[in-house]
């Protein structure tokens, strides 16, 4: 409720600051559409603070999907490219799939109230880490060989 009322203050004071101003001081300006964005979303949180944190999961949910796809395509990239890696590394992002699918469909938050943000934060922990071990199998492989720069001439 008080996230509402942060978010509907400084939308009212900034709407009403705009108006104030003289009409060639305005211009084209996005404060009015910046305030009232923010008066909305303010009266959202208050109506419904629900509504925010349900969408707030699917959104960080569609983001994790959409980044383990990406990491099991890279890693696809950088097996081709030569480097070895374990099969044990496609695993990761079939995992962050799965947890962002278990998120989506099942809809029971009676055994434990968070786990939905557990698993999504667990998920986005566990695609850190396993690109940051990536860039470091990719570099330790690259030591070795030719690491010329070919600059294109104007």
């Amino acid at each position: 409720m008080v996230g509402g009322l942060l978010f509907i203050i400084p939308g009212l004071v900034s709407l009403i600051g705009f108006f104030r101003r003289d009409s060639e001081g305005r211009g084209v300006m996005l404060y009015p559409l910046v305030a009232a964005g923010s008066i909305l979303f303010g009266v959202i949180l208050l109506i419904w603070p629900d509504l925010f944190k349900e969408a707030m999961i699917y959104i960080l949910v569609g983001m994790l999907m959409l980044a383990a796809a990406t990491q099991s395509y890279s890693l696809w990239r950088i097996h081709r490219s030569g480097v070895r890696l374990s099969g044990l590394y496609h695993l990761v992002p079939a995992l962050e799939l799965a947890a962002g699918l278990y998120v989506i469909l099942a809809k029971n938050e009676a055994i434990v109230p968070g786990l939905p943000v557990i698993i999504v934060g667990s998920g986005f922990i566990l695609y850190a880490l396993l690109e940051f071990w990536t860039v470091y199998l990719v570099r330790k492989s690259n030591i070795g060989s030719d690491n010329t720069v070919v600059q294109r001439e104007n």
